[in-house]
């Protein structure tokens, strides 16, 4: 057989998609002819098609040594390593293509991409920017996903108009698209406005039907409480495309699947043997797994699939814990009992906040249904209206140099004002209706004194839940808006529970009776009594609606929004005993705070 012959024979494999005999050709003829860097090059692109990526990548390398300028075998060698999801050296390559070809757009747009799985968000964005406004002949399918990348973006820089406005546009230039509507519905409802994203969705199911409009409303139903819908639609979802193994995950904290559910066992051998699975496939399977053993009462399979998702998501994240020290070191530096005195003033308005502040999966959305169940509350949930004003202050103080008594009083006082208005202009935008609202970022614990001293007299509730309960609980856990990078590692988790710590005490001896502590297990062992204690500290008359607050119409849209829907139940205290054996070095840590 003729070079050209084996040529036309290896061509007719890869049309009829025989690739694992055109490998066993191919390696065949490059004994044969061991300088013919064409069957090589198909050989590697033979393997990359197969997902044998590490095979591919040797061999384009070998190659690009040869003519380093080779800009198919650079996209080629980049997507590789993209898809191996080793992005440092996927960068490295596909910049130099951009070197090469300065408008090569397809590979900025990888770039966007990357970038944007790095969480390197301005960076992703200034590419994607130049895409928007120089792409001159990009198709509408690829304006709109640059478009979806640029909101979802800002949604992680915490710019959630700017997010939902590009949503908007894009729904008026390309009317009836599913992903933009389901999106748009969706963001609509993390922005507090369930109703107009619910209208959203419901209104592209009548136009087009699809997996993406039935995930979209799925996760709004849950948001306002309607279960039943929810599993609904999640469960239609699957019935289109039975490995969206994201709804799976969506509909397994939900629901408690009976013994052989037709999903576990095949979803079990796909992250033992399928090799195309993407990081957040695994991410998804494994706490669906998870949660399907835990509900089963079969804790060692159990942790070893949560144990599998966290591993993924804690490398991609490499969180360094001293970050959260250094943030509480600097915090106590600048808002200390003297500083927070001399810049607290009363101030004229009739709007007043609940801070409900702690760990995650420390009871915090529990407290904001109570509360929020009275008649006079409005719920405003995990809002980031404090994060993103101490962000502000930090950019015009930098350190606690500019309090100083004589020279900055009067700059430094300005702006508090002008930041305790931002917040009250914020939180009238939510509701005209009402006076009194809850705000629950659990967060907020590091920022009490900050908070303080825009509120002097705000009410501040610090939700507190046995440690191991808690950190067992958090590690269970898969939280949606990805910014939690220590949630993943158990020895993080304890470390941060110890700073948690160490933060809250401190403001307690300057706060005292201000802030009060509700204890998780006190709680759902004597409601209650707690529930009253809890609204009287509010200054609240006692409603019977907060007895019964898992009736109230709320959105909720955190990790505990399905069990807030339900009455008190006490199967998670002390839980934590299940997964004891994996657990010896967290309960030392926590024992010994850290040292």
């Amino acid at each position: 057989m003729t070079i050209e012959e084996t040529y036309q024979q290896i061509n007719d494999l890869i049309d009829d998609k025989k690739f694992n005999d055109c490998l066993t050709l191919l390696e065949k003829k490059i004994e044969e002819f061991p300088s013919d860097n064409l069957l090589k090059r198909t050989f590697a692109e033979v393997n990359y098609a197969l997902n044998n990526y590490d095979v591919a990548i040797k061999i384009f390398e070998e190659l690009l040594s040869l003519n380093e300028n080779d800009i198919d075998l650079l996209e080629f060698l980049g997507n590789s390593y993209s898809l191996k999801h080793d992005y440092q050296n996927a960068t490295k390559i596909l910049n130099r293509v951009i070197e090469i070809d300065p408008k090569n757009f397809v590979i900025k747009g990888l770039l966007a991409k990357i970038y944007f799985k790095q969480r390197k968000y301005k960076l992703s964005l200034e590419y994607i920017d130049e895409l928007i406004e120089k792409d001159q002949n990009c198709s509408d399918k690829n304006l709109i996903q640059r478009n979806i990348l640029k909101s979802q973006i800002y949604t992680k820089l915490d710019a959630p108009t700017k997010a939902i406005n590009i949503l908007k546009e894009l729904n008026i230039k390309f009317p009836n698209t599913a992903e933009v509507m389901s999106l748009l519905g969706y963001r609509l409802a993390t922005a507090n406005k369930a109703e107009e994203g619910l209208e959203v969705l419901l209104k592209a199911e009548k136009i087009e039907p699809s997996e993406q409009i039935y995930n979209g409303l799925g996760i709004v139903y849950n948001f306002i409480g309607e279960i039943e819908k929810s599993r609904k639609y999640l469960k239609k979802c699957l019935e289109i495309n039975p490995d969206n193994f994201e709804v799976f995950r969506n509909l397994s904290t939900m629901t408690k699947f009976t013994k052989g559910n037709k999903y576990i066992k095949k979803y079990e051998e796909y992250i033992e043997k399928r090799t195309d699975l993407t990081n957040e496939n695994k991410i998804d399977i494994g706490f669906s797994l998870g949660k399907y053993y835990h509900d089963q009462k079969e804790f060692d399979l159990a942790f070893k699939y949560y144990q599998i998702a966290n591993d993924i998501i804690d490398l991609s994240f490499n969180y360094a814990v001293e970050t959260e020290d250094q943030q509480y070191n600097d915090l106590i530096k600048i808002f200390n009992d003297e500083t927070i005195k001399l810049y607290q003033e009363d101030y004229d308005d009739d709007i007043r906040t609940i801070f409900i502040v702690g760990m995650p999966r420390s009871g915090t959305s529990l407290t904001e249904q109570i509360i929020g169940a009275h008649s006079m509350v409005h719920q405003l949930g995990e809002q980031k209206y404090i994060i993103n004003l101490i962000k502000y202050f930090n950019d015009r103080i930098n350190d606690g140099a500019k309090f100083d008594k004589e020279t900055k009083y009067n700059q430094t006082a300005e702006l508090i004002r002008f930041l305790r208005n931002d917040f009250i202009t914020e939180v009238k935008k939510s509701s005209k209706n009402y006076k009194i609202f809850t705000e629950k970022m659990p967060f907020n614990y590091k920022f009490v004194g900050f908070i303080k001293t825009l509120f002097p007299k705000a009410k501040i509730i610090y939700c507190k839940r046995n440690p191991m309960d808690n950190c067992a609980s958090i590690y269970r856990t898969y939280f949606s808006n990805g910014n939690i990078g220590w949630a993943y590692n158990l020895n993080k988790i304890g470390k941060v529970y110890n700073i948690h710590e160490k933060i809250t005490e401190y403001w307690k001896t300057i706060f005292k009776n201000d802030i009060y502590t509700l204890s998780y297990e006190s709680l759902v062992d004597d409601f209650d009594n707690e529930a009253r204690k809890l609204i009287s500290f509010v200054e609240l008359d006692w409603e019977d609606s907060c007895q019964k607050f898992y009736k109230a119409k709320s959105n909720v849209i955190t990790a505990s929004s399905e069990q807030v829907r339900r009455p008190i139940y006490k199967d998670s205290v002390l839980s934590y005993r299940n997964y004891s054996k994996y657990l010896s070095d967290l309960e030392n840590q926590l024992k010994n705070k850290g040292v």
